[in-house]
């Protein structure tokens, strides 16, 4: 639903869109009150997105299965981008916070392929 969604009535919709539509799993903007929303509707795994590391663990703690980092869209129309050093600093942080969760790094495509190639294998 995105990562700075958070309007509850527009999660929820996705959220249930989702369930409806035979989705495999939902992934929600890092919230614990937004992932126990989705809880409420869906047994659906959920996963939670943010580029702030120290934000997970409250997001987990209320049923969260999955984190992400990225989903940098809403990012991109700001100006704002992530160097690779970025990406793995906040991997290697996020790691450091939840150590055995289930995690996915999306690696920005504004990154030359070299970079994103170099931070893949580094992650």
């Amino acid at each position: 639903s995105g990562l700075q969604n958070f309007d509850r009535s527009n999660v929820a919709s996705v959220v249930t869109a989702a369930d409806k539509g035979g989705a495999t799993h939902v992934d929600i903007a890092c919230d614990q009150d937004l992932v126990k929303l989705a809880r409420e509707l869906t047994n659906l795994p959920i996963c939670v997105s943010s580029v702030d590391p120290s934000s997970f663990q409250s997001a987990v703690e209320a049923g969260a299965q999955m984190i992400e980092i990225g989903n940098y869209d809403s990012f991109y129309d700001a100006g704002i981008e992530f160097s690779s050093e970025q990406i793995l600093n906040l991997t290697r942080e996020t790691r450091k916070i939840l150590p055995d969760i289930t995690l996915s790094v999306t690696v920005p495509h504004t990154l030359s392929l070299p970079d994103q190639d170099e931070t893949c294998r580094a992650t």
